[in-house]
């Protein structure tokens, strides 16, 4: 998990916060109308705006691409290393939510790495990351192992 960048100030966070704030009130008062459809339309606003975060979801309308979560620095630090997935082993959905946890890479790029193993999962990775990366998606039921980049 990414630990979120704490405001500076309280109008700071309040700024960030008034998109949601406004989106809930303006749902709520949609909601309270006394017409069948607008007061549908108003729940809708308020769930949308409590839910979800405006930001990721006006960047999914306009490229049709997900916010992808970078890996977490554990899993990233810079170096010489990459990390090969051998084989998914037994447990594939295991594997897949590993992977996806330590590259940041989305649903359809981990399920490929899975189906085209063997196949590069992490490249350019310190040893220790290399080793962690490899650890927790051996810990999922996957063979992995670390290649470094004079090793072919």
């Amino acid at each position: 998990m990414t630990a979120q960048r704490r405001p500076r100030s309280v109008l700071a966070a309040l700024g960030r916060a008034l998109p949601r704030i406004a989106g809930a009130a303006l749902g709520l008062a949609l909601a309270r109308a006394d017409g069948g459809a607008l007061s549908a339309v108003g729940i809708t606003v308020f769930v949308l705006s409590v839910m979800t975060n405006p930001a990721r979801w006006w960047h999914h309308v306009l490229t049709g691409a997900r916010h992808e979560a970078p890996p977490p620095v554990e899993f990233s630090e810079a170096g010489v290393c990459s990390v090969e997935l051998q084989s998914s082993g037994a447990r594939p959905v295991e594997v897949l939510k590993a992977l996806r946890e330590v590259t940041g890479a989305g649903l359809a790029d981990a399920r490929a790495a899975i189906e085209n193993a063997p196949a590069m999962i992490a490249e350019r990775l310190s040893e220790g990351s290399a080793r962690r990366v490899r650890d927790r998606v051996e810990r999922a039921g996957a063979t992995a192992a670390v290649v470094t980049r004079g090793d072919s």
